[in-house]
């Protein structure tokens, strides 16, 4: 699969291989959960090599093919008629940024007879998506906990995450954490309550530091002055399922990253971290900040697995548990591609016999025959796996490790 990623298991195995395949994936005594298990287990082993590993989390959204639509849910909860499953991943990022495994992941099929909720309806957590979250969360945290006890994990939540259960359940883990703010919080204070925006924008002032923000279609190239504010709050959340109280108060710092002077007609940059980290000089804050850069790295990965190097959602597997063990192998695919991608943007003159065999090297030397290369010759990371005249046999060979759809390509 690491050869021919694909997400037919008709693209990738001929012949009896292929039979062989499917027989594996409809074996009922071979278990989808425990085949993630060994993935899981596989990550936190590559992550014991750290003494800090973020791990990004994010949710996102297989669409998937489903003639008789019977076998898959709905994408949406507003029951478009568009089929797949909905997946939770967190990935294991080293310190510098580089994917080292998959920490846990949760995929599952939405009901169609599913409904959106009123806003002011408030199931019980278990009986929603978020407790796919909090799922992820132990598992991650516990199989590092096993695996890696002198690894602290990092968690890296988007906006999906700051939900007071998510918030509730990290602080209950021994682990560091970093959630973006999605909503303007009430928080107490020494004189009553006030707004999240009102009391950041009040505190002390840690520092600044310049960001070059690339062009896109929509804007042009400038570079952003930063200033940076952080101070310990006081969450004011629900203890009940209302919204309506009791009430508890729940300590965390926050952290405000907010464009000084943007152009005019352009959107500021404007970050409001919530994290379980000590702020207290610009040092402090700039570890936060990057810690929570980190977390584009789940998307990154969401992406290659999904209609990427891996294409997962091209699959034409019927069942759930089918599909969830043929895509658990092509995530560990994935994770290796990004691994790679990363290595060469970060560490570009690391040898390649770090992560490939000789064998691998060599047979990429006799097969595209690069002028002035010969068997043997050494190579580095980055004219292995992008830009140099073996990248195509690389890709035949090693899982298209850097394709990118252009059309999914990000600043």
């Amino acid at each position: 699969m690491s050869e021919r990623p694909n997400g037919r298991v008709t693209q990738v195995f001929e012949g009896a291989e292929r039979e062989a395949a499917y027989r594996l994936l409809e074996n009922r005594a071979v278990v989808a959960d425990e085949v993630q298990q060994a993935a899981f287990r596989a990550g936190a082993r590559s992550a014991a090599a750290f003494n800090i590993v973020f791990v990004p989390v994010d949710q996102s959204a297989l669409g998937l093919t489903d003639r008789a639509g019977t076998h898959f849910g709905p994408l949406s909860t507003r029951n478009t008629g568009v089929s797949g499953l909905q997946a939770v991943s967190a990935l294991l990022v080293s310190p510098e940024g580089v994917p080292v495994g998959l920490g846990a992941q949760a995929i599952w099929t939405r009901s169609w007879s599913q409904r959106a909720q009123p806003h002011n309806a408030r199931p019980p957590v278990e009986e929603t998506e978020l407790q796919r979250w909090i799922d992820v969360l132990t598992m991650s945290a516990e199989t590092l906990a096993a695996l890696a006890p002198a690894t602290l994990p990092w968690f890296q939540l988007d906006r999906g995450g700051d939900a007071t259960p998510v918030l509730r359940h990290l602080a209950r883990l021994d682990v560091a954490y970093t959630v973006r703010a999605s909503s303007n919080r009430r928080v107490a204070t020494d004189t009553g309550t006030r707004s999240l925006n009102e009391v950041l924008g009040a505190s002390r002032w840690l520092g600044a530091y310049t960001l070059r923000v690339p062009a896109t279609r929509d804007r042009a190239a400038r570079t952003a002055l930063v200033d940076v504010r952080a101070c310990v709050v006081k969450l004011i959340v629900p203890l009940g399922r209302s919204g309506m109280g009791p009430f508890e108060q729940f300590a965390v710092t926050a952290l405000e990253a907010r464009e000084r002077h943007q152009p005019d007609g352009a959107e500021p940059i404007h970050w409001r971290l919530l994290t379980n980290r000590s702020v207290v000089t610009m040092a402090a804050a700039h570890d936060v900040i990057v810690g929570y850069t980190m977390r584009w790295r789940v998307e990154e990965f969401h992406l290659a697995w999904k209609s990427g190097a891996c294409g997962i959602e091209d699959s034409l597997l019927r069942s759930v548990a089918a599909f969830t063990k043929w895509a658990t192998v092509l995530a560990t695919v994935a994770i290796r591609a990004e691994h790679l991608k990363q290595l060469s943007r970060t560490t570009p003159e690391l040898p390649a016999a770090t992560e490939f065999s000789r064998d691998e090297i060599d047979a990429v030397i006799l097969l595209r025959k690069p002028k002035g290369v010969t068997v043997g010759a050494d190579a580095t990371v980055a004219n292995w796996s992008t830009g140099s005249p073996t990248s195509a046999a690389t890709r035949q060979i090693l899982g298209r490790t850097t394709r990118r759809p252009h059309h999914h390509a990000r600043a």
